[in-house]
C-alpha cells in the first residue's frame, strides 16, 4: 500500500517509520497514494490551524482518496471534513479517524506494541483500507463512529 503521511513533527515521523516497518511504501501526496494520513502534532490551541491545513490539502487532491486522520481535533471535525468534500464533484473522499496512543521518545515501540487500534469511520472504503494497512500488525481493530474515535483521542490525552 502506498501511504502519504502529512504532518510536521513527532507523530508524522513515527507513523512514517511504522508504516514502512509494516511493509508499506511511503510516498508523497503527488504520487497518488492509496491512503493519505494526516498526522499533524496539535497543541491545545492548534486544532483550528491543523484543520485548516487538512482543508487546504484536500483542495489539492485529485481523484478518489482514502483519508486517515490522527491529529487531535475537536469532536465532529471528521463530519465537517466529510461535508466539505461533498462540494467536490471531481473526486470522492473516504475518511477514518485513527487516534494514536504513543509517548514522545517511545513512539515506534508504542505503535508496534499496540494490542488494539481504534478506527472511526462511516466509509466501507476507509474500513477496507484500514484493514489492509494493519494487516501485518497483530493488533485488533476496534470499530466505531468517527465521533466516538475523536472522543477516544481526547480521553487518551486527558
Amino acid at each position: 500500500m502506498k501511504v502519504a503521511v502529512i504532518g510536521e513533527g513527532y507523530l508524522a515521523a513515527t507513523l512514517k517509520i511504522c508504516a514502512a516497518q509494516l511493509g508499506h511504501q511511503i510516498t508523497a501526496p503527488l504520487w497518488e497514494p492509496d491512503v493519505t494520513w494526516f498526522a499533524e502534532d496539535v497543541g491545545s490551541d492548534g486544532a483550528e490551524q491543523a484543520l485548516g491545513k487538512i482543508w487546504n490539502h484536500l483542495k489539492e487532491i485529485s481523484g478518489d482518496q482514502v483519508i486517515f486522520v490522527s491529529s487531535q481535533l475537536p469532536v465532529g471535525s471528521l463530519l465537517t471534513l466529510e461535508g466539505f468534500t461533498e462540494f467536490r464533484s471531481d473526486c470522492r473522499f473516504s475518511f477514518a479517524y485513527i487516534p494514536e496512543n504513543i509517548r514522545t521518545g517511545h513512539g515506534v515501540e508504542d505503535f508496534m506494541a499496540q494490542t488494539r487500534f481504534v478506527v472511526g469511520t462511516r466509509s466501507p472504503e476507509a474500513r477496507e483500507a484500514a484493514i489492509e494497512f494493519f494487516d501485518q500488525h497483530p493488533a485488533k481493530l476496534e470499530w466505531m463512529s468517527p465521533e466516538s474515535a475523536e472522543m477516544v483521542k481526547h480521553a487518551i490525552n486527558a
